[in-house]
């Protein structure tokens, strides 16, 4: 369950235009990111020989 932001993760998230993801933890997130740009790089390195 998420919990709400506190007062300066509002300022900050405000001030910068930030988005608040909900549902992923950062080990999620982060696990997803990397396999989805390992295989950016595996089509790159394919589409260059």
């Amino acid at each position: 369950m998420a919990r709400a932001l506190g007062e300066a993760a509002r300022r900050l998230t405000a001030q910068h235009g930030a988005a608040v993801l909900q549902g992923l933890s950062a080990d999620e997130l982060f696990t997803d990111l990397e396999r989805q740009l390992e295989t950016l790089d595996q089509m790159s390195a394919a589409r260059s020989r």
